[in-house]
Formats: structure tokens, sequence, C-alpha cells
């Protein structure tokens, strides 16, 4: 992925804040001015809080990306599986042909008995 290092929106502005806030804070404790290091404490404490919901955000698609990716690599490899199955069918039934009649005559009379139980 191209931007699996790149911060979302919310973890650059939460980020942002918090930085924000702490300088409000040392600006606010230097001048001795109580209400703008109050107003630092939350502006770095919401920025916390938004940082902590990107990181979320992020794992979440992180995880959604690697379910898809396994179910996507599952499907190839049953089709594989699927696939090989078939040439060995395919090869046996080539190489017994009688045997091939005999299961799919006994296949059709299963599937004839399942399908008129059903009525």
């Amino acid at each position: 992925m191209k931007d699996e290092y790149i911060m979302n929106s919310d973890r650059f502005e939460g980020a942002a804040r918090d930085v924000g806030g702490k300088i409000q804070q040392a600006v606010g404790m230097a001048t001795g001015n109580a209400p703008l290091r109050a107003e630092g404490m939350v502006h770095e404490v919401a920025g916390k809080g938004q940082n902590l919901y990107g990181q979320a955000r992020e794992s979440l698609r992180d995880a959604a990306d690697t379910v898809s990716d396994y179910a996507e690599d599952t499907y190839e490899r049953g089709s594989r599986v699927v696939q090989q199955g078939a040439r060995t069918v395919e090869s046996q039934i080539t190489q017994h042909p009688l045997t091939g009649v005999v299961l799919a005559a006994a296949a059709g009379f299963l599937i004839g008995l399942v399908v008129s139980q059903r009525r």
C-alpha cells in the first residue's frame, strides 16, 4: 500500500492540537496565565483523543485490508484445488470410461432420489 506510512487527517490534526495545547500550557505557565494554561490542557487532551480516533480508523482499515487479502488468497487456493480435482476426474474418466459412466449413472440416480423425496 503506498499510503501505509501517511497519517490520516484525524491523526495529523490530533497531533497538531496536542502540540499546540502543550505550547499553550507552557506559555500560560510562563506568564502565570491560568486560563491559557487550562485551555492548553483541553487542547492537548482533545488532540490526544483525536489522534487515538485516527489510529483506530487506520487499524480498522488495515484489518479490513488483511481480511480482504486473506479472502482473495483463499478463493484463489480453492479455485486451484477445484481445477486440479476436475483435471484428476477427467484423467480418470479418460483412462477408465466405463467406470465414469457407472459413476455418472449412480450420481444421477442419487440426485433423482433426493429430488423426488423433497416433493
